[in-house]
């Protein structure tokens, strides 16, 4: 059973709630057809999304030398993000209620101390590419993602509290605290990580593949496996283009 078509029916109010602290939303009557407009503002570009049935989404730049990218140590801006969210699956996301809800993961649970955090994968999902999406395969594809981000970026939170941290600085040396186990995937931090499932809501600690990287770095910046909703169709210099 395609990701996709599981998650499509409830994968537009989690997306409003999550980016309802980030974005403004304005809803208009275009031709007498409702569309959504997203207007986001950064420092240097205005990004707009148009659409009539949410099967195809066209986001547009008004920074024409936007060079967008899939790889996931440039999803630190307003712009990646709210695209990448459509195209990378996360164990949980922001929901209708007003809280985070399960969404790879079908149920979590969190230790006394606050410490340990096991999520319960979802059976019988695949990606774009057909092939299945499982506890094993979301944690080999974090830890090379988050090997960028240590290479990237001078803090890594939450992570750089998980167990092993210090000692999982190289490619030779994995004792991080993330496993799969079983059906399973399991966070183990030294304190009591602070804002986790707002992290882990987020595309930067989504499902990557290990097929779209090449040794520790991310393989092409204009191509991606999709695990979530949509999958990339097009990227040009203004407009990404995203199908179900």
């Amino acid at each position: 059973m395609d990701v996709r078509m599981i998650m499509k029916k409830k994968s537009l109010l989690p997306l409003i709630g999550l980016l309802s602290a980030l974005i403004v939303l304005t809803s208009i009557l275009l031709q007498n057809q409702q569309i959504r407009l997203f207007l986001l503002q950064n420092p240097k570009n205005e990004l707009s999304l148009q659409t009539s049935n949410f099967d195809t989404l066209n986001y547009y730049f008004a920074d024409l030398d936007l060079d967008f990218s899939v790889s996931p140590v440039d999803s630190d801006n307003l712009t990646n993000l709210t695209i990448m969210e459509q195209i990378v699956a996360t164990l949980v996301k922001y929901g209708e209620a007003g809280d985070y809800e399960p969404y790879l993961a079908e149920s979590w649970n969190v230790s006394t101390d606050r410490k340990v955090w096991t999520f319960n994968f979802r059976e019988d999902l695949l990606d774009s590419s057909g092939k299945p999406l499982t506890a094993a395969g979301y944690v080999e594809g974090l830890k090379k993602a988050i090997g960028m981000y240590r290479r990237s970026w001078p803090h890594v939170p939450p992570m750089q509290d998980l167990k092993g941290w210090a000692e999982s600085h190289d490619d030779k040396k994995d004792n991080l605290g993330i496993v799969a186990v079983g059906k399973s995937v399991v966070f183990e931090f030294l304190i009591p990580p602070q804002g986790f499932l707002e992290y882990i809501a987020m595309p930067y600690f989504g499902y990557y593949l290990t097929s779209d990287f090449e040794l520790a770095n991310w393989r092409n910046r204009h191509k991606i496996t999709s695990t979530g909703i949509y999958q990339l169709k097009e990227i040009s210099s203004s407009k990404v283009e995203l199908t179900i």
